[in-house]
């Protein structure tokens, strides 16, 4: 059944908790692992290539690994092992003004290595660049998928794919009436694409649904142009390649975790962000695109024509799972799941006291992908008397939202999830509530109302009309609190909300600004007696009926906002 598809009092569904590892490891788990992407060549008014994206390697279970590669076998992680995650940097160019043309950086390798396990993506090959005077004899580069060659002579040839990681890039051509083009980089999907008379695009990347939001990674970096438009980047978060004459080319299609840029050209438009060729999407491998040298051709310090940095994501069956720490932690379709955007470590053992909501990090996105969680072996209930589901009606971010479908109702979710300590910390989420909700719960730690039953928790008005409040408790009294802030969140708009510890100092943030900050000393934050509740602090003070919450985000170790910011658009992880 779909989550919380309605729950009423005393309903049994939820997230987080304690497991008992018990000595087991985990079996049947499965990843995706992608290598940073090559960054495109440089050209000098002629055509210069795009980079190749990062190898990408999976074990998901009807996938595809890169290079037309059939999934790899899934894998067992052991009980008291810690497993280095290293996520691949994507590549940069040598020098966006040279008077010659350089060949891209090669993207860096993803990779799981511990115990018995070493899988290794490898990074994505530079495009080549135009000229062979800094580079002689130097086409585009190998590597997980190949870089693109470029349009002049030694340098025309592309790099080759690694087997059952990516395709080799396009070759550069040096002929009438094709203008120069610089080949585009290779994808884990296809080739670089030379199919066009005029330009050549990225090779296509691959869709991966290990997480349940099926995006593309790993398209190569589409060619520059010279008397012709640049090429596109390839689906899965491509670079688009700039022109000296004619327009740039387009991001890479299809759902990227995130796109990449289109190209520029000389005139500044109409595509990309000015003249610069499109770097490539964050945590995709995606090749960057080629680009022109010259002032005339670019904007310096834009990223422009940068590879995206790799991923590695792991997943493995919730229930009967031993503790698990690590990466980003969320739940889907009875999976808990691990996502690395930088390097870490994920340590496998019954050192490790929480899981799910109550590791390290941990998301809930409200979205219709998390569908069973009767199976995660994780204890919450619904309470308050009233209910709570998951509705399409309102959403800010993914395809649902949480509904207070009637008041008093709320979830109760086990103390590991709000248990801060002294280090750094960020708490995250989107409200929509009316004026209704004035001096009501939203997002706390607590068992009813008042200090005495509460750890910390965000309210709408309490202190100051309408306007968001955090409030710590010591146990007996709210002995600090963020208040002073003058946006009103209770209008029926989504507001986004947040409160962010670094050091001694917690700051608190509606929409991305300030709404005030407080001292809190080196006092630890959280109380294991005490439940997180989403949707109120007690049946007095809960949210109204049709209040809606999503993309609820818990960050422990990092402060994310010191200063104001513009609220994220996307998911985030």
């Amino acid at each position: 059944m779909p989550l919380l598809s309605t729950l009423g009092a005393g309903s049994i569904r939820g997230f987080g908790g304690t497991l008992s590892s018990g000595g087991q490891g985990i079996g049947n788990v499965e990843y995706l692992i992608v290598g940073g992407g090559g960054s495109g060549g440089a050209g000098n008014f002629t055509g210069s290539a795009g980079g190749g994206a990062g190898g990408l390697r999976t074990s998901v279970v009807g996938s595809t690994s890169g290079g037309g590669g059939s999934p790899e076998p899934r894998i067992t992680l052991e009980d008291g092992v810690t497993y280095t995650i290293t996520v691949g940097n994507g590549g940069k160019p040598y020098d966006y003004d040279t008077s010659y043309g350089r060949k891209g950086q090669d993207g860096g390798d993803s990779s799981i290595v511990g115990g018995s396990i070493s899988i290794v993506s490898v990074g994505g090959g530079g495009g080549a660049g135009y000229d062979n005077s800094n580079d002689p004899g130097s086409g585009g580069s190998d590597g997980g998928s190949g870089g693109g060659g470029g349009s002049q002579g030694e340098n025309q040839s592309a790099g080759s794919g690694t087997a059952n990681q990516g395709y080799a890039g396009a070759v550069g051509r040096n002929s009438s009436p094709e203008n120069y083009p610089g080949g585009g980089g290779g994808g884990a999907g296809a080739t670089g694409n030379n199919s066009q008379a005029l330009y050549s695009s990225g090779g296509a990347g691959i869709q991966n649904n290990i997480d349940g939001n099926n995006y593309y990674y790993a398209g190569g970096g589409g060619g520059t142009g010279y008397n012709t438009r640049g090429g596109n980047g390839g689906a899965g978060g491509g670079g688009a390649g700039n022109s000296c004459s004619g327009s740039g080319g387009q991001s890479g299609g299809g759902s990227a975790r995130n796109a990449g840029q289109d190209g520029g050209y000389s005139s500044g438009g109409p595509n990309g962000s000015g003249k610069n060729a499109g770097k490539a999407g964050d945590n995709t491998g995606g090749g960057g695109g080629g680009y022109q040298t010259g002032s005339s051709y670019y904007a310096n310090g834009s990223r422009a024509s940068e590879g995206g940095t790799g991923i590695v994501i792991i997943r493995y069956p919730t229930a009967g799972a031993p503790d698990v720490s690590g990466g980003i932690i969320s739940v889907y379709g009875g999976y808990t799941i691990h996502t690395f955007t930088s390097s870490g470590f994920l340590t496998v053992g019954s050192s490790q006291s929480t899981q799910g909501l109550g590791g390290s990090n941990f998301k809930l996105p409200f979205d219709s992908h998390m569908s069973d969680v009767s199976t995660l072996g994780y204890s919450g209930s619904a309470g308050g008397g009233g209910s709570v589901q998951l509705t399409a009606i309102e959403k800010k971010i993914g395809d649902r939202s949480l509904q207070i479908s009637s008041n008093p109702g709320w979830i109760d979710f086990p103390s590991a999830a709000g248990n801060l300590g002294n280090s750094n910390w960020t708490i995250d989420f989107w409200l929509k509530t009316t004026t209704g909700a004035d001096g009501m719960g939203i997002l706390t730690q607590a068992v009813a109302g008042g200090a005495a039953n509460t750890s910390w928790g965000f309210f709408c008005g309490y202190g100051t009309q309408y306007n968001l409040a955090f409030y710590m408790s010591n146990g007996s009294s709210y002995f600090a609190s963020a208040t002073a802030g003058t946006t009103n969140i209770c209008t029926g708009n989504w507001v986004h909300c947040a409160a962010s510890r670094s050091g001694s100092t917690v700051y608190l943030f509606a929409d991305g600004q300030s709404q005030g900050s407080v001292s809190v000393g080196s006092t630890a934050f959280g109380n294991g007696n005490l439940p997180v509740k989403v949707g109120a602090q007690s049946a007095s003070y809960s949210l109204p009926t049709n209040s809606y919450i999503d993309d609820i985000r818990i960050v422990k170790g990092s402060a994310l906002y010191t200063s104001n910011f513009t609220p994220p658009t996307g998911p985030t992880v």
